[in-house]
């Protein structure tokens, strides 16, 4: 049997208002050489009666049935299970260009390239209202690339949102630096540490202003809009600073863009955490941050 060249990983939980339109965008892709690994995380509606539909109707289509156990656990057992040269991550509440795949593994560079990552469409889809897709401008200064770089010379790749899913990752990579993601119960933000380890690991990164894919913000129950653990920002925070100092990197530029995210994460804590009710833990936790920046940075 032919190896794929993408392993597509679908974490789904209680998704079955979305799944149909995600589904759909990623087993219709132009690149046909596909495998797509969906992971049911213990969903309580219809979520695994879909999965298993697509399921008969393609055998390229696994699923993998687990007890809830978190968006990280579930990516994580579907890394276990690709075959693919390249691993892609699709949200099953969002859903992607025809040509997604296609275009990123063009940018391979003959499979050299450890990452390919393009930028993605905000998407909008109110009740009552015409879907809009917004194109995505936080790295609208990202340099035009002619061949993949590193996170050394293309620092501005950590403006914005991680975005982890409108990349692919050369497996091999993955498997040889042992990158995987956090296992927090509650989504927990795990993809932070995962964006900021792959692209400190990553040799040769190749970035594409192509927008491909569309990153639903209207729904209500996306673990990344709803916060229980007030900790939970602080905590991922520090995680992406723990990451850059562990592969020694202490470049100006880059931390500048690290405190940035850290700052704006402190922003969203104080205003979604319930700060009123949370004041000793989120200033504890809060302080313990700040102490971990650099003064001279973030005056510069």
């Amino acid at each position: 049997v032919k190896k794929p060249i993408i392993s597509i990983i679908i974490p789904c939980y209680n998704v079955e208002k979305y799944l149909e339109q995600c589904f759909d965008s990623v087993v219709n892709q132009s690149l046909k050489e596909i495998e797509i690994i969906t992971v049911n995380d213990g969903s309580t509606d219809s979520t695994l009666k879909i999965l298993n539909r697509y399921k008969e109707d393609d055998n390229r289509v696994h699923v993998i049935n687990l007890p809830h156990g978190g968006y990280g656990k579930a990516v994580n057992e579907g890394l276990k299970q690709a075959s693919g040269l390249y691993i892609g991550i699709v949200e099953s509440d969002d859903f992607i260009h025809h040509d997604m795949y296609k275009i990123l593994y063009g940018h391979s560079f003959a499979n050299t390239a450890d990452i390919v990552k393009g930028s993605f469409y905000d998407y909008y889809a109110l009740e009552g209202e015409v879907p809009e897709a917004i194109e995505n401008v936080e790295r609208e200064n990202m340099p035009e690339l002619k061949e993949p770089t590193s996170l050394r010379k293309i620092p501005e790749i950590l403006a914005g949102h991680p975005s982890i899913w409108s990349a692919i990752y050369r497996t091999e990579f993955l498997r040889e630096n042992n990158i995987t993601f956090q296992e927090e119960k509650d989504g927990g933000w795990v993809d932070n540490p995962f964006f900021f380890e792959t692209l400190c690991k990553a040799k040769r990164i190749y970035w594409t202003k192509e927008s491909l894919y569309f990153y639903r913000k209207s729904n209500p129950e996306s673990s990344s809009k709803i916060i229980k653990n007030p900790v939970l920002p602080f905590e991922r925070m520090m995680d992406n600073l723990r990451v850059l100092e562990k592969n020694h990197y202490a470049d100006e530029e880059i931390l500048r863009r690290a405190y940035s995210r850290a700052l704006m994460y402190l922003r969203g804590a104080l205003k979604e955490c319930k700060y009123e009710e949370n004041f000793d833990v989120i200033n504890t936790y809060a302080k313990e941050l700040m102490q971990k920046l650099d003064n001279s940075i973030m005056k510069s």
